[in-house]
Parts: structure tokens; sequence; C-alpha cells
């Protein structure tokens, strides 16, 4: 299936006022349509549920942790890329992200520039898979 634009972010972080801050930092970009949740089971309802390109999620929340949100994400095989963040600078949970399946790790408190930095990684890497998915039907079609 080819991707949809704009991109659904699905932002996941147990403080309001990180939510607030990350979507004020994506509102300007216009491929991307952001829904956030302060619940990581309200999100995971919300990917189960619909068409997700990319989510960002803190590692540490009260409901479940980013890793466990992680993995569910990942196991669903929805080619979604999963970004996580936090404000303690753990190697071991840094590893532990990018052994799971992270796409990348924000460490907290970032700056706008970092975040869409990353964002447009992850945009890149969707537009690759689009193109990729567009010659293997255009080339069926022949």
């Amino acid at each position: 299936m080819l991707i949809q634009y704009p991109l659904q972010v699905v932002l996941v972080d147990g403080q309001e006022d990180i939510l607030e801050i990350m979507e004020t930092f994506l509102e300007d970009d216009q491929d991307l349509k952001v829904t956030k949740f302060d619940s990581p089971l309200s999100a995971m309802e919300f990917i189960e549920n619909n068409t997700v390109n990319i989510v960002i999620t803190d590692i540490k929340m009260k409901e479940m942790a980013g890793d466990d949100l992680l993995r569910k994400i990942l196991n669903l095989e929805k080619g979604v890329d999963v970004v996580v963040t936090s404000g303690k600078h753990n190697m071991t949970e840094l590893m532990a992200s990018f052994k799971a399946g992270a796409f990348a790790y924000i460490s907290k408190p970032f700056t706008q520039n970092q975040l869409i930095t990353v964002i447009d990684r992850a945009k890149k890497r969707v537009g690759h898979w689009n193109s990729t998915y567009q010659k293997i039907i255009n080339s069926k079609k022949k």
C-alpha cells in the first residue's frame, strides 16, 4: 500500500507539557498529522486501529514502559518507525532501545532542530519505501 500524506505521527509521553512542546515543534510541517497521547495504552489502541507512520515515545511512563510499547508496535509489523526519548542519559537504555528495533533515540531535553532532524530522517525512509513499493507495482503492470 502506498503511503498517504500527511504522515500520521503519534506522540506518547506521560507529561502533558512535553507533548505540547513536541506538537508545537512539529505544527508547521504540512507533511505531518500529529496525534498525542499521555497514555501508552490509548496510544497502542490508536496505532492498532489506524495507519501510523512514526511514533515518538518516552521510555519511562506509568501504565507501560516505552520499550514495551516499542516492542508491541513493532510486533504489529505495520512498518512504523519508533523514536524513543528519555530524560535519563543511560547508555544501557539506549542500546536496549536500538536492539529492540527503535529507529532513533533522542535525549531530553531536546531542541526543535533535533526533533525535526529525526522526523526528517523518518520521512526520507518512508519516502524511500514508498518509491520502492511504487517501482514494484509498476514492474508487475508491464
